[in-house]
């Protein structure tokens, strides 16, 4: 008689571990199911950071890639620039265009073309973007723009991400981005 009431006691232990395992497993797969729906969800201030590092990334990194060769004109002569980072040819760029105000005497077009060309093969295709450099001296300004989509920088949407590089005191230059 001794062991049939050990055999239900151990039945009953057996049914109670059985009945805890599926409650633990149907609660665990509803934990699990939950948080997948949650790490899918990716939060807006995750997507804004990824794409200011992004900009970030882009400008500092086009801006010490270096343009082998370009041209400029001035009174009708070419002259050349060469092995110049893309920071250091906006900034000959910035400089001529702010004497261009009173002389008129460079044409830039080549220059402007060499660093296009460099920000084209740094951002990436599901990017548009658009460069803003400005020289200001008392109280003149020298401005430099291109982009890949718009045609002036008021254009800009409202929605991008924006890298911003200081040269000096009076040069600045910013990557704006956005898809």
């Amino acid at each position: 008689m001794m062991r049939k009431i050990i055999d239900e006691k151990a039945q009953m232990a057996l049914y109670d571990a059985v009945l805890f395992f599926i409650i633990i497993m149907i609660a665990s797969t509803g934990l699990y199911i939950t948080s997948l729906n949650l790490i899918k969800q990716t939060p807006e201030y995750a997507v804004q950071q990824r794409g200011i590092q992004d900009a970030s990334d882009i400008l500092n990194s086009v801006s010490i890639s270096t343009v082998n060769e370009t041209t400029y004109t001035k009174n009708g002569e070419e002259y050349y620039v060469y092995q110049q980072t893309v920071e250091r040819t906006i900034q000959i760029y910035l400089e001529f265009e702010y004497l261009n105000q009173s002389t008129g005497s460079y044409s830039l077009h080549q220059i402007k073309k060499n660093i296009t060309d460099k920000f084209d093969m740094g951002v990436r295709d599901s990017y548009n973007y658009a460069v803003h450099a400005a020289y200001t001296n008392q109280s003149e300004t020298a401005t430099f723009f291109i982009s890949n989509s718009i045609n002036n920088i008021s254009q800009l949407p409202d929605t991008r991400y924006s890298a911003v590089r200081e040269l000096n005191s009076n040069t600045t230059i910013a990557l704006y981005i956005w898809k």
